[in-house]
């Protein structure tokens, strides 16, 4: 299996979600004078790419310290969804989601990556295609932010 890396690098000023503390790397030694390298990170759980896991939204959802790393890795399926993230889109794609461990929604807004506009107006998936992707047997399914449930389940 190819494993791809999607994230994006960790650094100082990187773009956060507004209200979220602003992400520090701060170098405490290196190799050169003390002869190792550390560096102290400053950032909350949701700064750059990450994994929203059950228990963000959910008081009794998996964790990422409790699940096994396996979990995270799998048969991906990338969907082009820049034109919207529906029910109707999504049943294009029924047989290979199927066949699928991941579902990336492809919406084209890291585009907008480091600007204003990068947090406000992001797409998201209508409710119908939410629900439309519960009915497999995915690991995951991804775009830049989650769906907010908050109690609208």
């Amino acid at each position: 299996m190819q494993v791809i890396d999607l994230t994006h690098t960790l650094e100082t000023g990187m773009p956060v979600f507004p209200g979220s503390e602003p992400a520090s790397l701060v170098k405490l030694s290196d190799c050169e004078s003390e002869g190792y390298n550390e560096t102290l990170l400053h950032f909350s759980a949701h700064t750059g790419t990450h994994i929203d896991c059950g228990r963000h939204f959910f008081r009794d959802g998996f964790d990422t310290a409790g699940t096994p790393p396996g979990r995270f890795f799998g048969k991906g399926l990338v969907i082009d969804c820049r034109q919207g993230i529906t029910k109707s889109r999504l049943q294009l794609y029924e047989k290979k989601i199927e066949n699928s461990d991941f579902v990336l929604l492809f919406t084209d807004w890291s585009r907008f990556w480091g600007g204003n506009e990068y947090m406000t107006g992001y797409p998201v998936p209508d409710p119908e295609a939410a629900r439309y992707l519960t009915r497999f047997k995915l690991r995951h399914w991804h775009r830049r932010h989650q769906l907010r449930p908050c109690g609208n389940t």
